[in-house]
């Protein structure tokens, strides 16, 4: 990747150059093998070697600031072995069970153990019960430990998480529902941020993560009808050290705290099928640059499909969204879809 800025103006009245180049180099080897020990336990092990290297320089020239990097693959690379096992215990009465481990050998963060483990029971064919605990490692990129936006403070950490998730499942022929729970909590997770001391921003480890929220589906059909819908309701808090205390603060920007999704159906015969469907984003904040993030409105949008198959090889088709011309903006700055639609034929042979 090559990026140049040659400005226009001339650096004696206020402009500036800059010219960087970024190659990179990845390997990566994995042999594993999946065995069935019995008519009740599966077994997968495997192990994985990575090699990873990148050659940088960067040039900035200004009226008020200057600076030249250069780096090269035999300094910016990691190295990484791993071995990993995973335990499938299945259909004992119901009870499903799964344990996995991995080993994570880093040259240059040391070793890493994480873990998951995965219970389920069904009770009458119908309602199903299931959890999830596990833990997590994630280590900088080369770009992030390497680039002219790595941390002038020191060295980043990986993030390392520990995520939970639990809920139940009902299902019968033309019924099915579920509902989740999850929690994550992740710590010295990396973000990116302004810095006033050298009026750059930085990828830095913020002290914590922690988010947590609900998911429900459903479906349903009777007849010629059919319902589906899903409900994700999530929040969460950064916490850093401020001033020799903790300080959080709400940080999922351009993500909704609420997300609702209907859908209703209707099919009288094989060829007609005629659908509604209704989407609606809650309030978000979207992040500025070196300034207080700014609130983004919630919408909705309105939108319908409609079908017609003849002799199982022609379709035709007709796709509008936006019904109702509605106005909104998942990104501040740049427009969305008003009212359009698509209309069409196609032929399967």
């Amino acid at each position: 990747r090559n990026y140049l800025d040659d400005s226009a103006m001339a650096i004696a009245q206020g402009g500036s150059f800059s010219q960087s180049s970024y190659t990179g180099r990845s390997h990566f080897a994995e042999l594993y093998t999946n065995l069935a020990l019995s008519r009740h336990v599966d077994l997968l092990a495997g192990i994985d070697y990575r090699n990873q290297g990148t050659d940088q320089s960067n040039v900035y020239l200004s009226q008020y600031y200057s600076d030249t990097s250069k780096i090269g693959f035999d300094s910016a690379r990691v190295r990484q072995s791993a071995g990993y096992v995973s335990l499938q215990i299945k259909e004992l009465g119901g009870f499903n069970l799964g344990l996995g481990g991995r080993y994570n050998g880093f040259s240059k963060y040391g070793n890493v153990v994480t873990y998951s483990i995965d219970p389920s029971y069904v009770i009458d064919d119908r309602v199903k019960l299931f959890a999830n605990l596990s833990s997590g490692f994630s280590a900088p990129t080369l770009y992030q430990l390497y680039s002219p936006y790595s941390d002038p403070y020191g060295q980043l950490s990986p993030e390392k998480t520990e995520s939970l998730e639990m809920g139940a499942q009902y299902s019968r022929k033309h019924f099915n529902a579920r509902g989740v729970f999850f929690q994550r909590h992740t710590k010295d997770e990396i973000i990116f941020t302004y810095d006033a001391t050298y009026y750059n921003g930085f990828y830095i480890n913020q002290d914590r993560q922690d988010d947590y929220g609900m998911e429900w589906e459903v479906s349903w059909k009777a007849g010629p009808w059919s319902l589906t819908g899903n409900y994700t309701y999530i929040t969460g808090k950064g916490t850093t050290l401020s001033g020799g205390k903790d300080t959080s603060f709400y940080n999922l920007y351009r993500q909704p705290k609420n997300l609702l999704n209907l859908k209703a159906g209707w099919q009288p015969d094989e060829g007609l099928y005629i659908s509604l469907s209704l989407r609606t984003v809650g309030k978000r904040i979207e992040p500025v640059y070196g300034s207080a993030p700014i609130p983004v409105a919630s919408y909705y949008t309105l939108n319908g499909y409609a079908e017609y198959r003849l002799a199982k090889t022609w379709k035709f088709f007709l796709d509008l969204e936006n019904l109702t011309d509605r106005q909104y903006f998942d990104i501040p700055g740049f427009n969305s879809k008003r009212f359009n639609f698509m209309a069409g034929i196609a032929v399967h042979l």
